[in-house]
């Protein structure tokens, strides 16, 4: 009996062993990049960055409703996880179908006797041993699932993983429209499955495309085996055209209601198809050969710590194993593969890993086959199953075991810590202009708006002012703030206008009226509200005079950023006492956030001194070398202090 049920739901069940594995390493909290600006999406039914992510955000929006005892950004993170096991599941069942096309092509008639007739007849039976193509397919779902960037998608809140699902439903939909051409078959249903797949894929992020040759080639094969009727071929592309535009009409109507999070304010075609396009995005598009050889030097070097080096050979010979067989399934698999590498290698973006995931799936497949050949070699041998599955376990095991701590986030707290004691340690209403968007300011947008911390402190992205639809989110949740601008704005604004809908623009004029909201926006508050600089601003912005303070303002060093005071006048500032619980890992975006607290402390231990507090000055230096041994601090700075406390 258990054995039937596990032989039935084989990919079923190994998806929720998967999940139980994602649990362990699940982050508690926001982790970097985009996952608060997620989170607050998801929580607020809101519109997020470029595309937009309408599927996303709603199937998040109404699993928060769920009446759960965690934080909303513990239930984000848990529906990643979901999203990966679910992907797991169907991968698996595709897997299962190629491995059947690529070892047997079709059913062969076999003759069998029919006990009510009592003679002999022709039936069909497969001539693949099932339990082998089963162990194949979910070794490889295994395989995958717990390579380094898929298992990472599941850890947190992240658009990959509802992407890698979608991904997952049209690999299955092309196995089983390969399945109908070698067997000379054409299926209406599999036909509109594909294109459902690629209508939500495309809903919910443009890597979609990366499976297009795929499904043209499949094309131009049922042509050839039994063509596709005009009107079938109309029904495919309603039903892809009405997904789409139902699922885009979301952000059209919810950017009408103007939610707290409304990028890109799409409240009209023009704006939405602006939105959906990520037209933003198309100058890191094809920049030249330097990049696209750079990129595709990182994917050779990254694939070695995606997959290690006993899958690797595996991998190897399944892909030898598909270019004997050179059918229909391998090439289109090989085609993938080829044009998700290529394409992706054109994209200069810095955190590029996941775009090669289709890349990383079609690797899994070429798994299971070298795992399906290499059980039929054993079976000749007449290995012992009890011998040869542990021996094609391995693989797996060193998977896991070197994987497992480099994705693992479930102690991951440092940008919760450095978010939350950064707010905290400005006054009420305070003003912050940065745009450490990576490690601040998108974990800002989640703890503001779902868990209510510190929403009196208007966190201002100076990067976001650069975009019309920025300036009205910010006339909502922090009114007041650009009053005594209007002129600036507008005149901004009608220049930016031309910009955005690609017209042209004057780039000196909108340059100098950005400059004058900025430099406006810190005159205008300075005297009601503490205004707050990133520290990020003193590296460019200062120098280049993108930043130019009041005449009689200066910056001091607070505990995190640098407060706008007037100039001749001592600002006090709390002793600190916050806690940054660090990862440990070799993470750039960690080390930045850390330097950046570090540099400001020194500052304020120097400015401390320099107003004759002595022992305040040592207080913070010691703080600093305390928590960030990393960083060395200047032998100099070490002595000056040395000497005036003497």
């Amino acid at each position: 009996m258990i054995k039937n049920l596990i032989s039935k739901y084989f990919a079923s069940i190994s998806g929720l062993i998967v999940f139980l594995v994602y649990l362990f390493t699940l982050a508690p909290t926001v982790v970097k990049i985009d996952s608060g600006e997620l989170a607050a999406v998801q929580y607020t039914l809101g519109v997020a960055h470029p595309t937009g992510y309408p599927v996303f955000t709603i199937i998040g929006y109404l699993f928060q409703q769920i009446s759960l005892p965690l934080t909303p950004i513990y239930k984000s993170n848990i529906l990643s996880a979901v999203f990966c096991s679910i992907a797991t599941i169907f991968f698996i069942k595709a897997a299962f179908n190629f491995l059947f096309l690529s070892f047997s092509g079709f059913y062969e008639p076999i003759k069998t006797k029919n006990k009510k007739e009592k003679k002999n007849s022709v039936s069909e039976k497969p001539m693949l041993k099932e339990t082998h193509l089963k162990f194949s397919a979910v070794l490889s779902g295994f395989i995958l699932s717990f390579s380094k960037t898929y298992w990472l998608q599941s850890t947190s809140v992240e658009v990959y993983s509802l992407q890698l699902l979608f991904f997952s439903l049209i690999l299955l939909a092309l196995s089983r429209i390969s399945k109908n051409i070698l067997n000379g078959e054409y299926s209406f249903n599999n036909w509109i499955f594909l294109s459902i797949s690629f209508a939500f894929g495309f809903l919910n992020h443009m890597t979609t495309l990366l499976f297009i040759p795929a499904a043209i080639y499949l094309f131009s094969r049922q042509y050839k085996i039994k063509a596709v009727s005009f009107i079938d071929i109309i029904k495919f592309s309603a039903v892809f055209t009405i997904i789409l535009a139902a699922g885009y009409s979301y952000i059209l109507l919810r950017a009408q209601q103007n939610p707290y999070l409304n990028w890109g304010n799409a409240d009209n075609i023009t704006r939405l198809f602006r939105h959906i396009s990520g037209k933003q995005y198309s100058v890191w598009m094809f920049t030249g050969i330097d990049a696209a050889k750079k990129h595709l030097f990182f994917f050779f070097k990254n694939y070695i710590t995606e997959f290690r080096a006993a899958a690797i050979a595996i991998i190897i010979t399944g892909l030898i194993i598909s270019f004997r067989k050179s059918s229909a399934v391998e090439r289109m698999l090989f085609i993938t593969f080829v044009f998700a590498v290529l394409f992706t290698i054109n994209y200069d973006i810095s955190d590029i890993e996941t775009y090669f995931l289709s890349a990383l799936i079609i690797s899994a497949i070429w798994f299971s086959f070298g795992v399906y050949w290499l059980l039929e070699r054993f079976s000749e041998r007449k290995l012992n199953i009890a011998i040869s599955f542990p021996i094609l376990l391995l693989p797996l095991l060193f998977e896991v075991y070197f994987n497992y701590s480099e994705v693992d986030q479930s102690e991951n707290y440092f940008y919760n810590d450095y978010t939350k004691s950064l707010l905290s340690s400005v006054e009420k209403n305070s003003i912050i202009l940065s745009y450490q968007w990576d490690y601040f300011i998108s974990s800002s947008l989640y703890f503001q708006k779902a868990e209510n911390f510190r929403p009196d402190a208007a966190v201002i992205d100076k990067e976001l002012l650069r975009r019309s639809w920025y300036f009205k989110q910010i006339y909502k949740s922090f009114p007041g703030v650009l009053i005594g601008l209007d002129y600036e704005i507008n005149s901004f604004l009608k220049e930016l206008e031309v910009f955005e809908s690609g017209g042209n623009f004057n780039p000196q004029v909108l340059e100098l009226y950005f400059r004058k909201i900025i430099t406006g926006l810190i005159k205008n508050n300075v005297s009601k509200r503490n205004v707050y600089i990133g520290p990020e601003f003193l590296q460019k912005e200062l120098r280049t005079g993108e930043l130019q303070l009041p005449e009689d303002c200066t910056l001091v060093p607070h505990l995190f950023l640098y407060k706008v005071v007037k100039k001749d006048e001592y600002s006090a500032a709390p002793f600190p006492d916050f806690k940054l619980r660090k990862t440990g890992r070799d993470d750039n975006y960690e080390k930045n956030a850390s330097a950046f607290v570090f540099d400001v402390l020194i500052n304020r231990a120097l400015y401390e001194n320099q107003n004759g507090f002595n022992s305040s000055a040592q207080k913070y230096l010691n703080f600093a070398s305390n928590n960030f041994p990393e960083f060395s601090i200047n032998p100099t700075i070490i002595n000056l202090l040395k000497n005036d406390k003497k």
